[in-house]
């Protein structure tokens, strides 16, 4: 009787396209010729991953944790640690083998072979910060990250990327190994940083996406730097009135922006703007309102406002309103 192993290669190329990617992954570790001949084949031969989120946590102790979610709503956990695989209740011995190789240039490189479609979002995660540190952990943390940017050959296609760094090149770093193409949204997750974007700005990643956010820390030295998003929302420690400024005149021009939302800790553009644009329909010192036309004769609003909440009190919001929904009844239109 003829084995699997010994089946004509047409055969076998028939067998795995009618397997799901899971199943390939299983096979190419049964023995050495099966891992072969799927190497081999062409990427139009292997089946589509199929999934729609991608999670790589870079977790305490030295444990990486891939979590993946297909649009069938099935998830698959897999945690890899010092000389060992865990996936589905299965425990891998990995003794003499370096796992970070097996995670990264093994697993993730086959996931993303596999990939057909671009995913919805890929999260770069850790949490090795949310607690005190254990001794290698950082280290750890780098050397996930350089195995990433060496071994990842191919450009990783998503629509939106979510990151938590504690260091502005690993962002710039992290960011680099995604297909610009597909990227469409941009989240980031500064751990006890000023996020900066003199290198990462740079990159055709941040120049082509669509949407950013950033949860904390961004440098109100680089306002500016977000004129080009069609959505964006920032905390940040100030706002100048030039600032404002800028990015209204961007945005009036912009057929695609949106909404701007900045939050802050302290402002002093209210004064400046109300001498710049005149009186305003707010009712206080601290607040203004303003609205200027736009392509296709909608109206862009800039609203300042104060909330008194710590310890981010002061919100600048640079919107998109349709001229149809715009009640301009007492309103100063600027051209």
């Amino acid at each position: 009787m003829t084995s699997l192993s010994e089946m004509p290669e047409l055969v076998m190329e028939n067998i795995i396209g009618f397997l799901d990617f899971r199943s390939v992954l299983n096979l190419r570790q049964v023995c050495r010729d099966f891992s072969n001949f799927i190497d081999d084949l062409k990427d139009s031969n292997l089946p589509d991953s199929k999934f729609k989120k991608l999670k790589l946590t870079v977790k305490k102790e030295k444990k990486l944790e891939f979590k993946i979610e297909y649009f069938d709503g099935s998830i698959d956990i897999i945690e890899y640690m010092e000389n060992s695989r865990r996936y589905k209740e299965k425990i891998t011995n990995l003794e003499n083998v370096n796992y970070l190789d097996v995670a990264i240039q093994n697993d993730l490189k086959w996931i993303l072979k596999f990939q057909r479609g671009n995913s919805v979002l890929f999260r770069f995660d850790s949490d090795i910060y949310n607690f005190h540190m254990q001794p290698g952990d950082e280290q750890f943390y780098q050397d996930v990250i350089e195995k990433l940017s060496n071994t990842t050959n191919q450009k990783i296609k998503t629509k939106a990327l979510h990151i938590r760094a504690r260091q502005n090149s690993e962002f710039t770093t992290i960011i680099e190994m995604f297909d610009p193409k597909y990227l469409e949204e941009l989240n980031f997750y500064p751990i006890c940083l000023v996020f900066e974007t003199d290198q990462i700005s740079k990159t055709e990643q941040w120049k082509m996406a669509q949407e950013f956010g950033c949860g904390q820390y961004f440098s109100d030295k680089h306002i500016k730097d977000l004129a080009h998003f069609s959505r964006s929302s920032i905390l940040t420690e100030c706002v100048s009135a030039e600032d404002v400024i800028y990015l209204k005149d961007c945005f009036v021009k912009s057929p695609t922006f949106e909404y701007c939302y900045l939050e802050m800790n302290e402002t002093d553009a209210t004064r400046e703007l109300l001498e710049l644009w005149g009186s305003d329909v707010s009712e206080t010192e601290d607040d203004g309102e303003w609205y200027f036309r736009m392509m296709h004769s909608d109206i862009l609003v800039v609203s300042v406002e104060k909330e008194g909440t710590w310890p981010y009190p002061f919100y600048i919001n640079l919107y998109r309103e349709n001229i149809n929904d715009f009640d301009s009844v007492g309103a100063i239109i600027h051209d």
